[in-house]
């Protein structure tokens, strides 16, 4: 604001005399960004420097300032501190990390004509964040393998390199797996499979290491559980319903897939025959790794009914009914040679 004073000349008779009338008059101007400075987009800074953006600008009345970085208003926060003249605005970030790299905005505006806006982008050179979305991709016995994404802040520098490292599960400190990854996926070997381990990653470019991204939950390397598969019956009919003669010998066989190994129990009419011999029920209850079977000899009616096989690990159980059926008949009498001998005799 400008104060003008205004000289009135009055001429009577009397001696002249000289009245001064204050008088106040406003001139407006639109506000307008210094364009040398609106021209320097472009600010680097290494991690740990002060940062200053000093904009001059012009404008009657004194224009109203803006900051933003993208499209959040920095005005109030305290960790920018903004210094405002008539003529010109401060920007100062104190040690930039790499979260400070990013457009910062200003709008001015003082009601004649419309807002001005500039921008400024900060590109802070530091060390990587995080890795994203850390993952155990596959496990087997003695085996891991990671997979993981870059980092959404690069430091300012391309990632040239991932560091994986791992921890007991019952210590603190971590070993280094590797310093030499160039992908985004690595298998890590020769693991313990009893004892459980976190794995972590970290991004490196040319500044230095990155922040760490570890796994949430410790994982031992063994056997992933895998489903039973081709469990099937191996038998002559090739069929769920065997029949046969009485007297006759009945063999079935079937072979097991699964991880880890199932464990095998058989049942007649859902009642569990011991492994190895049935004597009971002439009965043999034979497992090996990869298949189970029973043997009958000389069946006869107590025979029939439904045999079973349970295959079942930690993933699952599967089941298969085999229907044993046992025809013929079955003739007994006795023959009397004398009042001292009997012989029993049976017919099939």
């Amino acid at each position: 604001m400008e104060v003008a004073t205004l000289q009135v000349m009055l001429v009577k008779s009397e001696p002249q005399k000289t009245h001064v009338i204050p008088s106040m008059f406003f001139f407006t101007e639109e506000c307008e960004i210094d364009l040398d400075v609106a021209l320097r987009t472009q600010i680097t800074a290494k991690a740990g420097e002060n940062v200053e953006i000093l904009i001059p600008f012009k404008g009657r009345p004194a224009p109203n300032v803006t900051w933003r970085k993208g499209e959040k208003n920095i005005t109030q926060d305290p960790r920018y501190h903004i210094s405002n003249t008539e003529s010109s605005t401060l920007l100062t970030i104190e040690q930039v990390t790499r979260d400070d790299s990013g457009k910062y905005v200003l709008s001015i505006e003082n009601g004649v004509g419309e807002p001005k806006t500039s921008f400024v982008n900060i590109k802070v050179f530091d060390t990587p964040g995080p890795c994203q979305k850390l993952i155990v991709k596959h496990v087997s016995r003695g085996n891991v393998t990671l997979a993981w994404e870059p980092p959404l802040i690069n430091g300012g520098s391309e990632i040239t390199n991932y560091v994986i490292e791992k921890r007991d599960a019952t210590k603190r400190a971590y070993s280094s797996v590797t310093t030499k990854c160039a992908h985004t996926t690595f298998k890590i070997s020769g693991l313990s499979e009893k004892t459980p381990f976190f794995f972590r990653v970290l991004a490196e470019n040319e500044t230095g290491l990155g922040e760490p991204c570890e796994t949430a939950e410790p994982v031992k390397a063994t056997e992933v559980p895998g489903p039973i598969k081709d469990l099937s019956m191996k038998d002559s009919t090739k069929t769920s319903v065997l029949s046969v003669r009485i007297g006759h010998n009945v063999h079935i066989e079937l072979p097991y897939k699964g991880k880890p190994r199932p464990t095998m129990q058989w049942l007649k009419d859902n009642l569990p025959l011991k492994e190895k011999i049935d004597k009971k029920m002439a009965i043999d209850v034979t497992t090996v790794i990869g298949s189970s079977s029973i043997f009958i000899r000389d069946s006869d009616r107590s025979h029939r009914g439904v045999y079973s096989v349970e295959a079942k690990n930690s993933s699952g159980t599967k089941k298969v009914d085999i229907n044993v059926r046992v025809h013929g008949t079955y003739f007994r009498f006795q023959l009397l040679i004398s009042p001292f001998l009997r012989i029993t005799q049976s017919i099939i």
